[in-house]
């Protein structure tokens, strides 16, 4: 669904708190469903609470608790399946299913394993630079490159020119003064970059784009942004400096 921006996260060893809290479920396979596979989900939202309840906002407009007893009924009528809400469980394995071929809707799928105790694609933490962004839109200026399209937990600006992030892949990155992460590998891309998203917030409509995958199959290796082990639990809050091991990257914000 339609994620929230925040002021402040919240590092812990297995991610960020919070984040991926839910995730919905087919019951006949058990498999975590996402916007790879059913597009729809992008027009419902979910945020929380200053006491740390999940709310749900459906197309029509109607919210409720995630916790509510009622949550997968509403969610099933809405959808037109049989679907539940699955709370995250530690030791617990969720497996999702996605194409390798993000464009062709009908091509192979393939059930993927996430981390043990997650509803996460592969890392902890997802982070993009704004270089990045800006390098592939001077590429495709054609596409919407919208940091929506790609759902990072942490957005760096202030990086050097060009995919700054892809020189931080097995380097350790502080985020403010406490929290830091260690770059893991170059997040590759599945459909969820194409997908169209309603506008949301001030935020605006975004169109299916299939194109963005050949675009960055074609500059990039269909790779943007970096993949994160948590390496310092901590808070990171928007303005906080990120460093690289022993250097400063200069005027870097996190938000």
């Amino acid at each position: 669904m339609q994620g929230e921006r925040v002021e402040t996260l919240e590092l812990t060893s297995s991610g960020v708190v919070g984040d991926r809290r839910y995730a919905l479920r087919d019951p006949a396979t058990a498999l975590v469903m996402s916007a790879k596979r059913v597009p729809e989900l992008f027009d419902a939202a979910a945020s929380t609470g200053p006491d740390g309840e999940v709310s749900i906002t459906l197309p029509d407009g109607s919210t409720f608790d995630a916790a509510s007893s009622d949550a997968a009924v509403r969610l099933s009528a809405w959808l037109g399946r049989d679907v539940e809400l699955a709370e995250v469980v530690d030791g617990q394995q969720a497996t999702y299913d996605m194409t390798l071929d993000p464009p062709n809707d009908d091509a192979d799928i393939y059930e993927i394993p996430s981390p043990s105790g997650t509803f996460l694609d592969l890392a902890a933490v997802h982070l993009l630079t704004t270089s990045s962004l800006r390098r592939i839109a001077e590429l495709r200026p054609d596409l919407v490159w919208d940091v929506r399209r790609f759902r990072p937990n942490v957005v760096v600006k202030g990086a050097e020119d060009g995919f700054a992030e892809d020189e931080w892949v097995g380097r350790t990155v502080r985020l403010g003064e406490v929290a830091a992460i260690h770059g893991m590998m170059r997040t590759m891309r599945c459909a969820m970059p194409l997908r169209a998203q309603p506008a949301c917030g001030d935020a605006v409509e975004l169109a299916r784009q299939p194109d963005i995958f050949r675009a960055l199959s074609e500059f990039h290796f269909n790779d943007l942004g970096l993949y994160a082990s948590v390496s310092s639990v901590g808070t990171v809050a928007v303005g906080d400096a990120v460093t690289l091991d022993v250097s400063t990257v200069e005027s870097s914000t996190a938000d």
